[in-house]
């Protein structure tokens, strides 16, 4: 099924995803698109050892599936990913931004995240802070997919990764 997304996004949108102000054939090719992205999703992660550990196979990582429903500031937000212990993973920690975006479904909206997570929040920490502010680092906003910076004595959920 992905090679058909490709191939439609390929003819009809020069394989970029459409944006809604220049769809000209209606809402049959964001219908497609979501379509398409679903299919993605559901060959990119599994629920493995419990139903709240996604496994990612694209970048074998393994995610929290639905993050701490209370919020932490970054301090006690990474002391919280090292003290996990959630199915088979001996390992958990703070995802970096990069790893944390990777989850951010452009094709949903409030929430944003690939559907198999359970986002229970917007704001999510990530570990990589700002190197042009200190003080600051940087979140993932699972309402809308985008990044932001703010104070890390802030409270925000966490979603923890493991290698393993």
């Amino acid at each position: 099924m992905f090679a058909v997304c490709v191939n439609v996004f390929s003819a009809e949108h020069g394989g970029a995803r459409p944006r809604r102000s220049s769809l000209r054939h209606g809402a049959v090719a964001v219908i497609t698109y979501a379509l398409c992205t679903a299919a993605i999703a559901d060959e990119r992660f599994k629920l493995v050892d419990t139903d709240n550990v996604v496994e990612d196979r694209q970048t074998q990582l393994h995610w929290q599936r639905d993050g701490t429903r209370q919020a932490l500031n970054l301090a006690a937000a990474t002391s919280y990913c090292a003290a996990l212990q959630l199915g088979k993973a001996r390992s958990w920690r703070l995802p970096t931004v990069k790893e944390l975006i990777s989850l951010v479904d452009e094709a949903h909206y409030k929430p944003s995240a690939f559907p198999v997570f359970l986002t229970v929040s917007n704001l999510y920490w990530s570990s990589s802070v700002n190197t042009q502010r200190p003080g600051l680092s940087w979140t993932v906003n699972f309402s809308d997919g985008h990044v932001h910076a703010f104070r890390e004595a802030l409270d925000f959920s966490v979603r923890c990764v493991s290698d393993q």
